[in-house]
């Protein structure tokens, strides 16, 4: 039987955690900090006692609203979340957790005497339209397939704002097209004349040890134009007869709304269910170390009359401390490469993902592995950052590889820019809660005018889309973190290749990405692509080319790991070189 380290007190084993799942349906994880997670998705009352004393965190998200039949997006399940919440061993609760909408409100959330509401429904298409339902996040307003002017209100939220819960209102109708399910994080997006209306997006949570978006909505339906795209784990919506999709189980996701034409409401989709999610903390954590850990690169800061050590790791490589501690903690994988010319500019490559975990915790006593990301390699296709992670709790994708000329970008921890052509091509999708998408192309008209590459998303924002009228395939910026004693940006998206235009290449973002090739056939001037900047996760500059004068992309920035904690006084510094 393994054995769990660190209790306070006498050493207990895991059968003492386990003996929870006995007295109810949770799903049991143990986080490398020493926290245990227990995830119940049961839509029927149960009762739960705590298996032992300790403090925890506590998540609850009621049940997305469905989607109106020919109508607008589910309403997000509302979420709420509760930190420092003080528990003992033996007491009881009554768990429940939200069903999601089938026709209908989703249901709520119960545990330890809070409460997360369920997401209003998306209303019907109606002559007239309908108003969006009431709930936790509004659904969104039903359309009216007889008359493209009809406006309707989204739904309103009824979250308990007073207690924390989050939720938002529905979006508009505007006649043929629904609005967007409110999300817990943003409202959802109103119906316009060519799309339905985009459920809002949801809140990304990291009490799982790993980013996760809760309570989105679910996008509007329509009679023709674009459907409305739910929000992450939300339903998307349908157009004409297509019904609309259902939310994620688990996040309490809007089920999307159903399309329309002149003589049927299709079905709306789903809601998803909710959760609720208690982590509890059983070690007994250090706010500052006796004795500085070892691994990576070590230094020593002091801010506000605290002494702090500094982790920087710019290769992989393992950290070990003495004692559990409270730790910031940032991952940053690798930076995506740029995409080739290839007969057309070459896309900017997404910057690698970055989480930043202000808080955290370490345990103390173990090897922690530490893996840091390589940038990706120029190729066809371009390749992708490597991941970076530290332990198993936090761990940050790589970039996507941007477009070579005539193709799209490549998903990753951000996405990386479309390469040009005559035609659309999208830009790659970046992971919600370390990056950004990378820009679509901006199609040309043939012959020399070729259209623009878009630059790579990153962190902070998407890539830009290359236009040659106006905004170029910039790099999207990274963000910026502290945690060195310096403000300094990290996952810069990298600049799209360009050609046959006056100027010089497209910048990469704030954040180490590079910039993308130029070329201009006056002069015969090429400037070539520049690399992401090591230890950054920036995403490489995209190739460029006019006639068949072509210049190579260049590769992703590495990634890089840093960890900080708080030296207690008097504590012991020495450097090892």
């Amino acid at each position: 039987m393994m054995k769990l380290t660190g209790l306070a007190g006498a050493a207990a084993s895991v059968a003492i955690a386990a003996s929870a799942l006995a007295d109810g349906p949770a799903t049991t994880n143990y986080l490398a900090d020493g926290s245990i997670v227990y995830t119940f998705t049961n839509t029927t009352a149960t009762t739960w006692t705590v298996p032992y004393s300790g403090t925890a965190d506590i998540l609850l998200v009621g049940g997305g609203g469905a989607g109106g039949n020919g109508g607008g997006g589910g309403g997000g399940g509302g979420v709420l979340y509760k930190e420092g919440v003080n528990l003992s061993a033996g007491q009881g609760t009554t768990i429940c957790v939200g069903a999601g909408g089938s026709e209908s409100v989703g249901g709520d959330s119960t545990a330890f005497d809070f409460t997360a509401h369920g997401g209003g429904k998306g209303a019907d298409g109606k002559r007239g339209g309908n108003v969006g339902g009431s709930g936790a996040s509004g659904g969104g307003a039903g359309v009216d397939a007889w008359a493209t002017t009809t406006v309707k209100d989204g739904g309103e939220s009824t979250a308990d704002s007073e207690v924390g819960e989050l939720g938002n209102s529905g979006g508009k109708s505007l006649g043929y097209k629904a609005g967007g399910g409110g999300g817990a994080g943003a409202p959802g997006a109103d119906g316009i004349s060519s799309k339905a209306g985009d459920g809002g997006e949801g809140v990304t949570n990291w009490i799982t040890g790993a980013a996760c978006v809760y309570g989105s909505g679910g996008g509007g339906g329509g009679r023709a134009g674009t459907a409305g795209k739910g929000g992450t784990n939300a339903g998307k919506g349908g157009i004409n007869v297509a019904t609309g999709a259902a939310g994620v189980d688990g996040f309490g996701g809007g089920g999307g709304g159903g399309g329309v034409n002149s003589t049927t409401n299709s079905s709306g989709g789903d809601g998803g269910d909710g959760v609720v999610i208690v982590r509890i903390y059983y070690q007994q954590y250090r706010e500052a170390a006796k004795a500085p850990g070892t691994g990576g690169i070590i230094s020593r800061i002091t801010e506000n009359g605290t002494n702090y050590v500094v982790h920087t790791f710019a290769e992989s490589g393992t950290f070990e401390i003495a004692e559990s501690v409270k730790a910031e903690i940032l991952v940053v994988g690798g930076g995506g490469a740029g995409g080739s010319a290839n007969g057309y500019q070459g896309g900017g490559g997404g910057a690698g993902g970055v989480v930043h975990v202000p808080a955290g915790f370490i345990q103390g006593g173990v090897v922690h592995a530490v893996t840091v990301g390589d940038g990706g390699a120029v190729g066809n296709p371009a390749g992708d950052g490597g991941m970076s992670s530290f332990g198993t709790a936090y761990s940050a994708l790589g970039g996507g590889g941007g477009g070579r000329g005539q193709y799209a970008g490549r998903d990753g921890g951000s996405g990386g820019g479309a390469g040009a052509y005559t035609a659309t091509r999208s830009g790659g999708l970046g992971t919600s809660g370390q990056g950004h998408d990378g820009a679509a192309n901006f199609p040309g008209t043939g012959g020399n005018n070729k259209g623009s590459a878009g630059g790579g998303g990153g962190a902070g924002e998407p890539g830009r889309t290359g236009d040659t009228a106006s905004d170029v395939g910039q790099g999207g910026d990274g963000i910026a973190c502290a945690i060195t004693g310096v403000s300094v940006y990290y996952g810069g998206g990298g600049g799209a290749g360009r050609g046959a235009a006056a100027g010089a290449g497209n910048p990469g973002g704030f954040g180490g990405g590079g910039t993308g090739a130029y070329t201009y056939s006056s002069g015969n001037v090429n400037t070539p692509a520049t690399a992401g900047e090591p230890g950054t996760g920036g995403g490489g500059g995209g190739g460029g080319i006019f006639a068949n004068d072509g210049i190579a992309a260049a590769a992703g920035g590495s990634g890089v790991v840093i960890i900080r904690y708080a030296l207690a006084s008097g504590g012991l510094m020495i450097f090892v070189r």
